[in-house]
């Protein structure tokens, strides 16, 4: 059983972190610029993110941080997802996406 359940907090974690890397590029592209500087934009700050969450929040991450600082960090990137979420589709989405990423990450930080 918790197998079962470490696996759907991972299914959990994995699409929060999808989800916050389309928030990342809907924000990008909802900027009132030129089509061409947008995607430039979005495809930077993405890749970005990408990055930076590879460099020290994967589990086989290059540097490797201490507990607090990498929960801190993920914690960080979420929350700012969803104060661009919130901008971009409104407090509804916002709050529903905030709730989901938290509770998977602790949930993650929990059963480790």
């Amino acid at each position: 059983m918790r197998t079962i359940l470490l696996s759907l907090n991972g299914l959990v974690a994995f699409l929060s972190e999808l989800a916050m890397l389309g928030v990342f590029a809907w924000w990008s592209l909802s900027l009132k610029l030129a089509l061409p500087l947008r995607i430039l934009i979005a495809v930077a700050f993405v890749g970005v993110i990408v990055v930076l969450c590879g460099m020290f929040f994967a589990p086989k991450a290059s540097i490797v941080l201490a507990q607090p600082w990498n929960a801190l960090g993920e914690y960080s990137l979420f929350a700012l997802a969803d104060v661009l979420l919130f901008f971009v589709a409104g407090w509804q989405l916002a709050v529903v996406y905030l709730v989901c990423a938290f509770a998977s990450e602790t949930i993650g930080l929990i059963w480790q």
